[in-house]
């Protein structure tokens, strides 16, 4: 190995002149100083922008359920018999008024038995308008035997004077004696006459009640040979035809009132919860608030690819069970139906069996309400002052038009990101574009 001493003296400086070189190069790689990052505008992410404000709106949520109407009438039989009439229209699907008679049971057994009633009714009724009379007589044969009894005691007391004057005999007082107790008697059995008189009139007056009561009995039974339709009603199911005979029990017809409609709507568990969120519970003056003073209202929908019929609702009230099938809550809502509005393929009545869409709204309260689009999962994005992106989480409370309500940590004036970003990453640059107030 070579020395540097060993070499040419051009040559040596030519070795010291690269180490120096080196030497310098390296420390100035080391100790120069790093300059300042500064953050390019240019690479901040362009976003529209909504600063939002609580809104006053009521929780809506939808249910599904079926229509039934809320009055079902049966008739039952309570006599039995022949039809012997059967209205001509009363058939299923037939809309028939109040007042209808739709059938008719043979009466003419029910008729002997009513005119047999009376007849016992009458009988016991002049049995007892005798015994006043009676009454009447017994008192006036009672006064005037009194009378006679009087007299035979003053004829007595002359003739017992005349015997001791000697001038009647002996037989003749015992014979008088005998003419007063014999009216004696008769005055007795004429009191006793009087005295059981009253018990003989309360029963007559116990038996013309029990003839009443048969004379009711029968005239009742006669009435419902007779059966009429009690409120203007669709007919759902016919079971008696002319000329059957019918028995006591049987069910003959069953209709629908078509006023009032019920709807038992399934809601959500979840849907459910939130809509009591925005109630009022608070007892009123006469106690816990019932159902139809919560102030919920309510719309039934039925949609097609070309209709949309609507119908607003009430609600009635709320099933005292879950169904444990679908983890759902029954609500029931009431529509009252005014025929003379109902206009076929325009505003079309309710009928049994038809599957609607129900919207149940509560009652309106601060919500923070955003477009869908600014919901991400459960995050929401915010622009804060330094137009930095920050992500907090959120939660979906209810749909409102195209809308969402959510629950989450804002205040009045900040400005949420509704430009979706891809990816998101906390503290990363955003510029405003397009900025809207909520107002």
């Amino acid at each position: 190995m070579v020395s540097l001493k060993q070499l040419q003296p051009k040559k040596r400086l030519f070795v010291l002149g690269i180490a120096a070189g080196l030497l310098v190069l390296i420390a100035t790689v080391i100790f120069r100083s790093k300059p300042p990052l500064v953050e390019s505008a240019g690479n901040a992410v362009d976003v529209d922008v909504l600063v939002v404000t609580p809104q006053q709106v009521a929780p809506t949520i939808e249910g599904f359920g079926r229509v039934e109407p809320k009055t079902i009438w049966q008739a039952i039989a309570e006599v039995s018999g022949r039809v012997v009439y059967r209205h001509p229209d009363l058939y299923k699907g037939k809309m028939l008024k109040q007042g209808t008679v739709l059938l008719q049971i043979d009466k003419t057994d029910y008729e002997i038995s009513l005119a047999e009633a009376e007849a016992d009714h009458q009988a016991i009724q002049v049995q007892l308008e005798g015994k006043t009379l009676q009454e009447t007589n017994l008192s006036l044969s009672l006064q005037i035997e009194r009378e006679r009894l009087t007299l035979a005691e003053q004829e007595l007391a002359r003739k017992q004077k005349l015997k001791k004057q000697k001038l009647v005999s002996q037989s003749e007082v015992d014979l008088e004696s005998q003419n007063l107790l014999q009216q004696r008697q008769k005055v007795q059995e004429l009191d006793n006459q009087l005295i059981l008189l009253p018990n003989e009139t309360e029963l007559l007056q116990a038996q013309l009640k029990q003839a009443a009561a048969r004379v009711a009995e029968a005239a009742r039974k006669l009435e419902k040979t007779t059966i009429t339709l009690p409120f203007t009603a669709r007919i759902a199911n016919v079971t008696a035809e002319l000329d059957q005979v019918v028995s006591a029990q049987q069910e003959l017809i069953t209709a629908h009132g078509m006023q009032l409609m019920t709807v038992h709507s399934q809601v959500s568990i979840h849907d459910m919860r939130t809509l009591v969120g925005s109630l009022n519970f608070e007892p009123g003056e006469s106690g816990l608030r019932k159902v139809t003073e919560l102030g919920m209202t309510a719309e039934l929908i039925l949609e097609g690819w070309d209709f949309n019929f609507r119908w607003p609702a009430s609600v009635d009230r709320i099933s005292e069970t879950i169904d444990p099938s679908q983890a759902t809550v029954g609500i029931f809502l009431e529509v009252e139906q005014i025929w003379q509005e109902i206009e076929p393929g325009v505003k079309p009545p309710l009928v049994n069996g038809m599957f609607l869409r129900a919207e149940i709204s509560g009652q309106p309260k601060p919500h923070w309400l955003l477009p869908k689009k600014a919901l991400h999962g459960n995050k929401i994005y915010l622009l804060d002052e330094q137009n930095k992106l920050r992500i907090i989480p959120a939660r979906l409370q209810f749909f409102h038009d195209q809308d969402v309500a959510v629950a989450a940590e804002l205040k009045a004036g900040d400005k949420v990101v509704l430009t979706d970003l891809l990816p998101a990453v906390p503290g990363m640059a955003l510029q405003p574009l397009n900025v809207e107030v909520q107002k």
